[in-house]
């Protein structure tokens, strides 16, 4: 009996502590998934770095509160996989690259500032290292931030979207207004209660996503 109460009370201790750290936790706070999220899976929060390196610096962290990348399950590292290729999608459509740098650390000793796993993904455009990494970066104002998880947000969203719907590769987002999306979600996709807000919000990042391409194109 002794035994049982001493394992009881261990656990509890344990829980308390963890608890304890997640609610200290800069990544735990739901301001913070709020105002950096781009993209949110079953086990995943994406999000844009608010101190970039390089512009496009995102964050890819567990919602479990975990300090290393041991400590992640098979399900989480699978789902990771499928997450890296999507973010290198909006990498290419945004930044023009499918080239990028990964980067994780784990414990003081090995730099890790937050006790909270989180994956640096680093498009990589024309940069040296040094201007990636012998630099002390800027931090984004609210506006700028905003901007950015805008735009990024709206690549993920309609991304997503349109391999749900089983387009991918050579189609063109343009090609894609909003009454045909909104269609395709309506009977495709079964949404029984399509809301005015939903498409609403697909006009919104459809006007994002436009607006980017045709800025890329003048460039261009």
């Amino acid at each position: 009996m002794q035994v049982f109460i001493t394992i009881v009370f261990s656990l509890v201790i344990f829980f308390n502590i963890n608890n304890a750290d997640a609610n200290l936790c800069a990544f735990c706070k739901e301001e913070t998934i709020e105002n950096q999220a781009v993209f949110q899976s079953e086990y995943f929060n994406v999000l844009i770095d608010y101190e970039p390196r390089v512009r496009g610096h995102l964050l890819v962290i567990p919602k479990r509160h975990l300090a290393k990348a041991h400590e992640l399950s098979k399900a989480e590292w699978a789902e990771l996989s499928t997450i890296i290729p999507k973010a290198v999608e909006v990498f290419s459509q945004v930044l023009h690259t499918d080239q990028y740098i990964i980067l994780e650390k784990n414990g003081p000793r090995a730099f890790q500032n937050v006790p909270h796993v989180h994956f640096h993904l680093f498009p990589v455009t024309s940069q040296t290292w040094a201007e990636i990494f012998d630099i002390v970066p800027q931090q984004l104002s609210k506006e700028e931030l905003e901007k950015e998880v805008t735009l990024f947000r709206s690549f993920f969203f309609l991304n997503n979207i349109l391999q749900k719907l089983g387009f991918c590769g050579e189609l063109s987002m343009r090609a894609m207004n909003l009454q045909q999306i909104t269609d395709y979600a309506t009977y495709d996709l079964k949404v029984t209660d399509f809301k005015p807000e939903f498409a609403r919000k697909m006009n919104f990042y459809l006007w994002a996503v436009d607006d980017q391409m045709k800025h890329s194109s003048s460039a261009a």
